[in-house]
């Protein structure tokens, strides 16, 4: 059968499909969001339309009723909102659970049991499970915890040592398990085998249907939620929540007043720092600027220098071009002297050549060398003057031999002649 809301504002009726017989075994399956409420009742009912959650958020907002048979037994499980839930707050999820156990009770619907599903995965128990087991004891009452089963799921996920230390720490710690166990409760491993969680459902089936304290206070006592112990509570809690948050504004506005006065401070501090930036930038612009004009000042004494080097130069290459000019007119004034004298020697040549036959041929041979060979001295002597990579050592070396060709010539004819003395006074007369 199709599970249908229990709406809290629409009571179920006698001929609402939703009613069960007073034969019925009614459970209902509490637990934080994601402990496996929803998965238990899918797989105990093997239905395929129960949606189940993967992740923090909560599948379950309303209170449904899932029928199904089983050995002949009509049961019917109540899926509840979690607590924890990641749309409601836990008291929202106590008083929709408050408020159908109120309806379903004044419509003749009893429970026989509850089974409390918890995640053994949780590394430890947060304080907010600490609240929800004390919710969920006034709920139940002391009287209706023998119906009481508290499972523990996902033991496939740990390992054997770490699970039995967490479900000991539950079992034994009087802020959780502690008092409902010694009251009667029930702890049992929810192992994922279906006969196993049948089996479960037949041990409540076993009991008698039991009146929760909450249902006692709202229907036979005919008190308003808000005044059961449950509603106290919820009260008390409220009125921790509006404390809590009166604190936490309080302990807000204090903290913003402290950033603020941070923030002022940092600001100040900032403004101190910028200013020291700023003046650290003039200071180092001044010494830029300084830097900067002793250096125009360095490169215009620099190139003062230079020129100055350069003008010396200039006025050294200028007076050496001026010696070599100097002594290329020497060189030239010489070797026109030189080509005069050469020309006398070669027109004394030609009287030597007109007394051959009384004189020495091999004398007058010489002489004829040492003349040729001096004017092509002479030659390639101005043929310098205008070829600028012409090799002076050439120059030198024709000088040189046309010297001393012209020196022993010289010689030569004095002896030939007989003028080597000047005391000589028979050449003389016969000149």
């Amino acid at each position: 059968m199709t599970g249908r809301l229990w709406s809290a504002d629409q009571p179920p009726s006698s001929n609402d499909e939703r009613v069960s017989q007073n034969a019925d075994i009614v459970i209902a399956i509490m637990g934080v969001t994601g402990a496996g409420k929803s998965s238990f009742i899918a797989s105990v009912t093997g239905r395929k339309d129960i949606q189940v959650g993967h992740d923090l958020y909560s599948e379950t907002s309303e209170v449904k009723a899932y029928h199904f048979s089983h050995k002949s037994i009509n049961y019917v499980l109540a899926d509840t909102p979690g607590f924890d839930d990641s749309s409601m707050s836990n008291e929202e999820v106590t008083r929709k659970i408050l408020q159908w156990l109120e309806l379903s009770y004044r419509s003749g619907i009893r429970l026989n049991g509850i089974i409390y599903i918890h995640d053994i995965r949780k590394p430890r128990v947060q304080g907010s499970a600490y609240k929800n087991m004390r919710l969920f004891n006034q709920l139940c009452g002391e009287g209706a915890l023998e119906n009481v089963i508290l499972a523990t799921s996902f033991w496939d996920q740990v390992t054997e040592s770490v699970g039995a230390q967490r479900e000991l720490e539950l079992k034994t710690s009087k802020d959780f398990w502690a008092n409902m166990v010694a009251k009667g409760s029930e702890v049992v491993r929810l192992e994922a085998d279906r006969s196993f969680r049948l089996e479960i459902l037949e041990r409540i089936a076993a009991k008698n249907k039991v009146d929760l304290l909450v249902q006692k206070e709202t229907v036979l006592q005919k008190k308003k939620p808000e005044d059961t112990t449950l509603g106290q509570i919820l009260k008390s809690r409220s009125s921790e929540i509006r404390e809590f948050e009166e604190i936490v504004e309080r302990e807000k506005q204090a903290e913003k007043a402290r950033l603020q006065e941070r923030l002022e401070e940092g600001q100040k501090v900032h403004e101190k720092d910028m200013e020291q930036l700023r003046t650290e930038w003039n200071i180092s612009q001044r010494q830029a600027q300084q830097s900067e004009r002793h250096a125009k000042k360095e490169h215009k004494r620099n190139m003062q220098e230079d020129r100055r080097q350069m003008r010396q130069e200039q006025r050294e290459i200028r007076d050496s071009l001026l010696q070599m000019q100097g002594k290329q007119r020497w060189y030239r004034e010489l070797h026109m002297v030189t080509a005069l004298w050469l020309l006398l020697a070669t027109s004394l040549i030609g009287n030597v050549i007109a007394d051959a036959l009384n004189g020495t041929p091999a004398s007058i041979n010489y002489a004829m060398f040492s003349v040729v060979w001096t004017w092509l001295a002479l030659l390639i002597g101005l043929a310098s003057y205008s070829l600028e990579s012409f090799p002076l050592v050439i120059v030198l070396f024709w000088d040189t031999l046309a010297t001393i060709f012209d020196f022993c010539a010289a010689v030569d004819f004095a002896a030939e002649l007989g003028i080597y003395s000047c005391s000589d006074d028979v050449y003389a007369q016969t000149l």
